[in-house]
């Protein structure tokens, strides 16, 4: 994302023997299980009401306000499967923050965190996978498998393409220009909110 510095590869510390331990937060999206590092997780929320943003690509869902900033909305499981995310009330938004501001992920259900060890080759993984997502995988940094199953690790630095950033700074741009003309539009009509207090 731009702005966004480049985080570490992933979270991990050594077990007793060495191996590397990964903490994850696991989540779903469609039938696929995926994980994020959990120190970019800053908190989980139900769905919310999102609101469209015309002109974003197709795998940003729209905004939200996040303390007062506007945060955009990324369907994980558009990327993996095509398929946009229809938001449901048990759906679930996970609010992550690589450095450079907050951004949403909108989820079917969060499973919770855990400690993997192991995180394998995208590529050759894949190859073996009972089920391969039909969408991008440019997001993927890697996979690791619990006992419940194959869980694809996220890496949201490059979950839109450069086009697709680009193309999301754009909208993101003239929705704060609607936002203020709107602003300013109400306040010049004097049909503002009363100041509290």
């Amino acid at each position: 994302m731009p702005g966004v510095e480049r985080a570490p590869v992933l979270a991990h510390h050594m077990d007793g023997r060495g191996e590397r331990i990964t903490n994850l937060l696991i989540f779903r999206a469609y039938e696929h299980r995926l994980g994020l590092p959990i120190e970019f997780v800053s908190k989980v929320t139900p769905m919310v009401e999102v609101t469209p943003l015309p002109g974003a690509p197709a795998v940003v869902l729209g905004l939200v306000d996040i303390a007062g900033r506007l945060t955009p909305v990324f369907d994980v499981g558009q990327r993996l499967e095509r398929v946009r995310l229809s938001c449901r009330g048990s759906d679930r938004l996970l609010i992550a923050d690589l450095g450079g501001g907050p951004i949403a992920l909108a989820v079917n259900d969060v499973i919770g965190v855990e400690d993997v060890i192991g995180v394998e080759d995208v590529a050759a993984s894949l190859a073996q996978a009972p089920v391969v997502p039909p969408g991008n995988l440019d997001h993927i940094k890697g996979i690791t498998t619990t006992p419940d199953g194959i869980v694809l690790i996220q890496d949201l630095d490059r979950f839109l393409s450069a086009a697709e950033e680009e193309q999301l700074q754009q909208a993101m741009v003239r929705q704060r220009s609607a936002d203020d003309d709107a602003a300013d539009t109400t306040k010049n009509n004097g049909a503002g909110a009363p100041p509290v207090g």
